[in-house]
């Protein structure tokens, strides 16, 4: 029986993020739950707020910024009677090989998750020559070719999948491994928003594009420059509002801090951690080329796909700006002039597509009608 499990995060253990990986529902399970977060190792290049850990914490928490922290923290992870890795789950890159070398080290059976994939995931980003060329790092392309037990680091006793699409080559998996097929965790958010009446709303999942922390973080910058980004955005809203009697309500990106950026909505409302509900009571949901349009195909919503000429374009985007479009059969609406944007069509969508989606992304037919974690936890179980 598992009676404590170790998570290894690259991210931090907020509120959010405990109930996205499972954190809270595990501990409500009565689970002894140690959460090692290793993004100041793994991505230290990336700014995170930690404010969340003044608080009291249900669970053990160690932050890991060094390698003199991992090394500390290394003895712990033997007293778990399983590991949750959510760090590099598909391949080693450098900065991971240390991190998995200690799971090595401690003995014990590690899963990875590999539940939520979307078109264009695992496809061709930027896969142009010179693309390849600027971002080649050859460090990162030699650690992700190396078989793990060549480093010494056994296969992963689980993996646990979402959509039919969501099984992709993984370097963790060996004929060992066991297949856990669960759901998309999006699915898992949205089970609670089932049955929320339908308002006159056109929900636009943000992404926070222009001042994104992990684009600028890296010292990147997004292609479009902000003024001109949410001026066009404003512009196509207003026609929204006007011609389809629809008021655009704004989900904002988990990760943007706009109250010191009033107006770039306007005067609309812009509501954080509220997505799977917005979603669900919307009668259309606009985007880019969000993975929250998971939100829009469980619900059975509209999506109405907008993009500026040059956030299109980046070859990092692109891929999955096309694909979506492919999946879900409708022209992309460039906003550059938004006056001219075609606005017909824009409440239809292909119920036939949309169930193809959720077989390929989110859910496989004759998956267990159960909690994600619940499915979980039995996996290992079995396994014990």
């Amino acid at each position: 029986m598992v009676k404590k499990i170790t998570y290894l995060i690259e991210d931090v253990a907020n509120p959010r993020n405990r109930q996205r990986f499972g954190i809270d529902a595990l501990l409500a399970q009565g689970i002894d739950v140690h959460v090692i977060e290793l993004s100041g190792l793994t991505f230290p290049e990336v700014p995170r707020d930690r404010s969340c850990y003044g608080e009291s914490l249900p669970f053990r928490l160690d932050v890991v910024s060094s390698w003199s922290d991992l090394a500390r923290v290394t003895p712990t992870l033997s007293e778990a009677d399983a590991i949750i890795s959510l760090i590099s789950t598909g391949a080693l890159d450098p900065r991971s090989i240390p991190v998995y070398r200690a799971i090595a080290k401690s003995g014990q059976p590690y899963m990875v998750i590999s539940s939520n994939a979307f078109p264009g995931y695992g496809g061709s980003e930027g896969s142009g020559l010179v693309q390849r060329l600027k971002t080649f790092r050859p460090l990162h392309s030699l650690a992700a070719r190396i078989d793990p037990t060549w480093a010494g680091i056994p296969k992963a006793a689980w993996v646990v999948h979402g959509g039919e699409k969501s099984k992709i080559a993984n370097r963790f998996v060996g004929p060992e491994t066991r297949e856990v097929w669960a759901h998309a965790m999006d699915y898992e958010a949205a089970l609670p928003e089932m049955g929320q009446p339908e308002r006159p709303i056109a929900v636009f999942l943000d992404e926070y594009h222009p001042f994104h922390p992990d684009v600028i973080g890296r010292g990147g910058t997004h292609p479009t420059p902000p003024d001109y980004y949410y001026a066009r955005l404003r512009e196509i809203f207003d026609r929204i509002e006007a011609e389809l009697g629809l008021e655009v309500v704004i989900a904002a990106c988990p990760r943007a801090e706009y109250d010191d950026k009033p107006g770039l909505f306007g005067t609309r409302t812009v509501l954080k951690h509220a997505t799977a509900r917005l979603v669900a009571q919307s009668r259309l949901v606009l985007a880019h080329r969000s993975t929250a349009i998971a939100f829009a195909i469980i619900f059975g919503k509209p999506v109405m796909q907008v993009a500026h000429r040059t956030s299109y374009e980046a070859p990092e985007q692109k891929p999955y700006f096309d694909s979506f479009a492919a999946i879900l059969g409708q022209p992309i609406r460039f906003i550059d002039d938004p006056a001219s944007v075609d606005l017909s069509g824009a409440l239809d969508f292909d119920r036939g597509r949309y169930g193809q989606y959720m077989r390929d992304y989110v859910k496989r037919p004759g998956s267990p009608e159960r909690p994600y974690w619940s499915i979980v936890l039995d996996a290992m179980a079995m396994s014990g």
